[in-house]
């Protein structure tokens, strides 16, 4: 059987309908946080010995998502020790009304929070503590490189044709909310960048003419994630099979596809590799021309 239902209700009465309470942060981070369900209860007595309207106000997503947000906001202004000294609105609307000002009714509306099991509700809570905030990522590194050109190099390495970058000086802060707070374990003076590159499969088809067979080689392509982040002219792309490579600089008018030829002593069987290669010398030469041609009139 399902475990019964526990949760933990506030009550908060008022004579004065401003819809709303402020809640010290301090408590409110303690009900956020607590893995059972979470309610605030508004009873309005207007003046009089009897309640005239009750309305029940679920902790959930929109709530635990601004009170995360409040808080991590005052941890960067240095204020994460004075929780008690700040508070936070919790409004109620006339959807959050319950239609009876009975403990039975309480009872229904609260059911509805928790359709399913409180074990289900309780891994939710759990996971939305985890996320909120970080849909844009956890950290955020600033790196200070010199040399000609460090975006270029950056591109070289997520393209693998570099191992290694050297960094001047790196900053690190962990991120949440978007808001950042300095990391002393993602900072340091001097150091040296690897990437991990991840291509993707691709298949390589050459032709010299529109309707000819063509030849086809398997390949890897290596393209930089953050392509859409940088300026135009850093567009690059690299394709590699087991014995051709492919460097293309399409926006760049002073560079062409770069094509080189390997053949390692593991692949001297590969007969018919080797000989679609030797044919592919050729149509590389015809796609640089066309390469160029197109650099010269994206210019």
């Amino acid at each position: 059987m399902p475990k019964p239902i526990e949760c933990k209700v506030q009550v908060k009465s008022t004579d004065l309908k401003k819809k709303g309470e402020d809640i010290k942060l301090s408590n409110l981070e303690s009900l956020v946080k607590t893995q059972m369900p979470v309610f605030f209860c508004f009873i309005e007595f207007d003046g009089t010995n009897d309640p005239q309207a009750a309305y029940l106000v679920h902790v959930g997503k929109e709530v635990i998502e601004r009170t995360l947000k409040r808080i991590r906001k005052l941890y960067s202004q240095g204020e994460g020790d004075r929780l008690n000294k700040h508070t936070m609105i919790i409004k109620y609307t006339d959807s959050d009304r319950l239609e009876q000002t009975t403990g039975e009714n309480l009872k229904r509306t609260i059911e509805k929070y928790i359709p399913n099991t409180l074990e289900e509700y309780i891994a939710e809570k759990n996971r939305l503590l985890a996320t909120l905030g970080f849909e844009n990522g956890k950290g955020q590194i600033t790196v200070q490189i010199s040399g000609n050109d460090p975006v270029g190099d950056l591109i070289d390495l997520s393209l693998g044709i570099r191992e290694e970058v050297y960094i001047d000086k790196s900053i690190g802060h962990h991120k949440r909310f978007e808001i950042l707070s300095e990391n002393p374990l993602l900072s340091c003076e001097g150091a040296i960048l690897n990437i991990k590159v991840k291509p993707e499969p691709v298949i390589l088809k050459f032709k010299d003419r529109k309707f000819s067979s063509g030849i086809i080689l398997k390949a890897q392509l290596y393209r930089p994630h953050f392509n859409q982040l940088l300026p135009e002219k850093y567009l690059k792309l690299r394709i590699e099979s087991t014995i051709l490579e492919l460097i293309i600089d399409p926006f760049n008018v002073n560079s062409k596809v770069k094509y080189s030829f390997d053949i390692r002593e593991k692949q001297r069987n590969c007969l018919s590799e080797i000989k679609n290669n030797l044919k592919n010398t050729y149509f590389s030469e015809e796609c640089t021309s066309f390469c160029s041609f197109r650099n010269q009139r994206r210019s």
